[in-house]
């Protein structure tokens, strides 16, 4: 009978650990929580098929059409990408930002 009550003790407890994972990933901020003046416009193109997979070519293009200038990196998500350096957009203005990758994606923005 203990043996029993120890595998169930087991089971509800990663079970739980499991549900506080979720709960975490879902109350997290999404990384372009930003004013409604920043535009942002964002795709990818097909490039190369090789054994591995297929290959993309992913764009952003931000528009600043807040009142001052904007400081701010793109969020990559993906294998071996890193965020985009720290660029400044002036008023009125746009910037263009693009990786090539398999896994790779745009995931948002954020100031820095």
């Amino acid at each position: 009978m203990k043996r029993v009550s120890r595998r169930m003790s087991a089971a509800l407890a990663a079970v739980g650990a499991v549900a506080s994972l979720v709960t975490v990933g879902v109350a997290a901020p999404a990384a372009n929580a930003a004013p409604s003046c920043v535009n942002v416009q964002h795709g990818r193109t097909f490039y190369e098929e090789t054994a591995f997979g297929k290959y993309y070519h992913h764009w952003v293009k931000i528009t600043n059409n807040c009142a001052s200038k904007k400081k701010l990196k793109v969020d990559w998500r993906g294998a071996f990408m890193p965020d985009s350096k720290c660029t400044t957009i002036n008023k009125g203005k746009s910037a263009e930002f693009t990786k090539d990758g398999k896994w790779d994606a745009y995931a948002g923005w954020y100031g820095c």
